[in-house]
C-alpha cells in the first residue's frame, strides 16, 4: 500500500491509458473528514453505541454531501472521502465542497448524533482540488487517485499541526 509520500503518480504508472474504456480525467474537488478523538470514544463506549452512533453519523454526513453535489467515494475507519465533479462536472464543485463542510459541522451538533450522555461528535475536515482518472464505477470505484485524495489527508493533518483549534482547512490547491 503506498503511504502518503509515495501517492501521488503518473496516469501511465498506474497503468491507466488516456482512452481506456469509460474513464476520464478530470478536476475534481476532495473533502476528507474524521472524527476528532476517535480512539477515546472506542475506549469510552460500549462498542455497540459507538457502532451504532458511527452509523448515524455517516448517514447523516452522506446526506449532506449529496445535497451539496458530493459522492462519498468511501469510509474508512471513523473517517469520510468525498468527491465533488464525479459523476457530474459543476463548475463550483470547490465552493459545493465548501458549503458541505459548513452543513457538516452544523449537522453534526444535531442531538440525534449525540452518541451518549455528555459525548458529542467533532470532525475535522481538508479540501483539496486536483486531477484525477475516474471511471465509471463498474470496478468498484468510481476514482483512481492521482493527486487530489493525498492531498486532502495531507491538508488535513497540516491542518491539525498548525492550527490544532481549527476544524475546517481549504488547500491552496483549490479556488473558490
Amino acid at each position: 500500500m503506498a503511504g502518503p509520500d509515495n501517492v501521488e503518480r503518473t496516469v501511465g504508472e498506474l497503468g491507466v491509458r488516456p482512452d481506456a474504456g469509460r474513464e476520464d480525467r478530470r478536476l475534481v474537488t476532495v473533502l476528507f473528514s474524521d472524527i476528532v478523538g476517535s480512539s477515546g470514544l472506542a475506549d469510552r463506549l460500549d462498542p455497540e453505541t459507538l457502532r451504532g452512533g458511527m452509523e448515524r453519523y455517516f448517514e447523516a454526513m452522506r446526506e449532506v454531501l449529496e445535497e451539496h453535489g458530493g459522492t462519498v467515494e468511501k469510509f474508512i475507519g471513523d473517517a469520510i472521502m468525498a468527491v465533488f465533479g464525479i459523476p457530474r462536472v459543476r463548475e463550483d464543485d470547490a465552493l459545493r465542497a465548501v458549503r458541505a463542510a459548513i452543513s457538516m459541522r452544523t449537522r453534526i451538533r444535531a442531538p440525534d448524533l449525540v452518541l451518549a450522555q455528555e459525548v458529542t461528535l467533532a470532525a475535522r475536515t481538508g479540501i483539496a482540488s486536483g486531477e484525477v482518472v475516474a471511471g465509471d464505477g463498474s470496478s468498484g470505484q468510481l476514482l483512481v487517485t492521482t493527486r487530489a485524495t493525498p492531498r486532502s489527508g495531507t491538508a488535513t493533518r497540516r491542518c491539525w499541526r498548525r492550527w490544532p483549534r481549527a476544524r475546517r482547512r481549504v488547500s491552496p490547491s483549490t479556488t473558490c
